[in-house]
């Protein structure tokens, strides 16, 4: 970093200009350093029971275009006839919401995340943002 151009304003530095390549190195230990800033909170949050590690297959499931409600609840162990008795409502309302013919409501999905132990957001069905 021998190549570092001072821009001043009123007498003192304001600006630094670095080459390209040595720019690139410090935005890349400054991500580095976020990351593992992230890393530090997501084991905090891990260790004080407000995070889940998920199984790849589980996750793959989703990716792949599977229900998240689905996935999720034959994770949890439960039977589609036992969420609908969780979340007070009939088993072909369940099974409707389940493969994406009903939307379903803001309350009844947050019955469901609350059944399940997880967040709202893990549950809902992708949106089509076409």
């Amino acid at each position: 970093m021998n190549d570092i151009q001072i821009i001043k304003k009123g007498g003192e530095p304001e600006y630094a200009i670095v080459p390209i390549d040595d720019y690139e190195r410090m935005r890349d230990a400054a991500e580095c350093l976020e990351d593992a800033g992230d890393i530090v909170k997501f084991q905090a949050r891990l260790a004080g029971g407000n995070e889940e590690l998920l199984p790849a297959e589980m996750v793959n499931r989703i990716v792949d275009g599977e229900a998240p409600l689905k996935v999720w609840r034959e994770y949890r162990g439960f039977k589609p006839i036992d969420m609908a008795r969780e979340v007070d409502i009939s088993a072909g309302y369940y099974s409707e919401l389940e493969s994406g013919v009903k939307e379903g409501s803001l309350d009844v999905w947050r019955r469901l995340a609350n059944g399940l132990d997880v967040a709202l957001d893990d549950i809902l069905p992708a949106l089509d943002v076409d």
